[in-house]
């Protein structure tokens, strides 16, 4: 079993000219005490984010259906309520949750520029400034907030489940930010996995979750999904992984938020 887990900066984070270990050991900082962080090691490596090994198994590891993936739902909504509940104070030194690039299609991150015309990624890209899609994007845009300490990433392999508890991992992208983000991020994870994900809504808004579930912001996070799965292809060289799936679920997201106007 692993001892320790370390994190440095990958090259789109040079790229991009952000630094996710310095932002991972502020928010961890900033959130240490909870039950969904993992433990960060006194280790002075300023190039590096030294963590504790977090037993248990991935959320996308868990079997779907029956009592463990019930329960590992029920854990990954304690988890966000408690991240999403903690004390935020007002302090310009906190870190801020990066917004998803969806959010600001026309001023992407440097390692996303150009995509090769007729590609799987551009295609992504082209999805994401049709008006309807991008109706939805502005307004998510407009909505931003910073109420909440959020996780920014919740996906399956993000997720360790372990005795009961749904502990969190990789930090890069968290801080003070919308928690509506984390929230559609868990619905579009576990519906990824086969669940309708309402039994964890369920949970959360019981428990006392904020976060609404918004069309808008589960259309950015359907766009950013096909992304990954595009860059997912590329790298395996197997067209089958474009991210068609996602987009398709960006739209529908998208025709919902202009037919409702955003509410649900």
């Amino acid at each position: 079993m692993p001892l320790a887990f370390v994190k440095q900066r990958g090259a789109a984070s040079f790229l991009d000219g952000d630094d996710a270990v310095a932002n991972e050991r502020a928010a961890l900082t900033g959130v240490a005490g909870l039950t969904c962080v993992p433990g960060v090691l006194p280790v002075d490596d300023p190039d590096a984010v030294w963590l504790e090994a977090v037993p248990g198994e991935s959320l996308g590891e868990v079997p779907l259906g029956g009592a463990r993936f019930d329960a590992a739902c029920r854990a990954l909504a304690e988890s966000l309520v408690e991240l999403h509940t903690c004390p935020a104070p007002t302090d310009l030194s906190l870190p801020r949750a990066p917004q998803p690039w969806a959010l600001l299609p026309d001023d992407l991150p440097a390692s996303m520029r150009g995509s090769t015309t007729g590609s799987a990624c551009a295609a992504v890209l082209d999805v994401a400034r049709t008006p309807e899609v991008r109706a939805a994007l502005d307004q998510a845009a407009a909505r931003w907030t910073e109420s909440a300490w959020i996780h920014g990433d919740v996906s399956p392999g993000n997720i360790i489940i372990h005795a009961g508890r749904a502990v969190l991992v990789d930090w890069e992208s968290a801080g003070l930010g919308d928690p509506a983000w984390d929230l559609a991020t868990a619905v579009i994870t576990l519906r990824g996995l086969g669940s309708t994900a309402e039994d964890f809504l369920t949970d959360y808004w019981r428990l006392g979750g904020p976060a609404r579930l918004e069309d808008a912001l589960l259309t950015a996070r359907a766009v950013q999904t096909a992304w990954q799965m595009a860059v997912l292809g590329l790298q395996r060289d197997d067209p089958t992984l474009d991210g068609a799936e996602h987009l398709d679920g960006a739209r529908r997201h998208a025709a919902s938020f202009l037919l409702t106007g955003g509410a649900r």
